[in-house]
């Protein structure tokens, strides 16, 4: 559970995708531990039912999402834009000295 809130509180993240409702309780619980700020978008895989409502599941999202049209240019030139601010890939280390990972955001520039 520490070395989640230890995430938590780094990455910032705003979005969280695990495999199950046992993760998803999981997560919620270091969030409220950690104080950190919650995620825009919580998923999880399976389409088994959460505990919480702001949980989604993938197969409800897909099943959703079939029912909108999307504007795949836009959504393409969105993802191709240039934002050096924007993070591209995070690294972490084995944390075996110290016992926990470190962080390292790459970002675009």
């Amino acid at each position: 559970m520490e070395e989640w809130i230890n995430f938590l509180r780094t990455l910032e993240t705003d979005n969280v995708v695990v495999p199950g409702a046992d993760a998803s309780k999981t997560v919620d619980s270091a969030l409220q531990d950690s104080g950190a700020q919650s995620p825009v978008l919580r998923l999880q895989l399976d389409s088994e039912a959460s505990q919480h409502n702001d949980w989604a599941n993938l197969s409800s999202l897909a099943r959703d999402g079939a029912q909108h049209d999307i504007d795949q240019q836009v959504l393409l030139d969105s993802a191709r834009s240039y934002d050096p601010e924007r993070i591209a890939l995070i690294m972490f280390t084995s944390g075996t000295s110290s016992g926990k990972p470190k962080d390292c955001s790459r970002r675009q520039n």
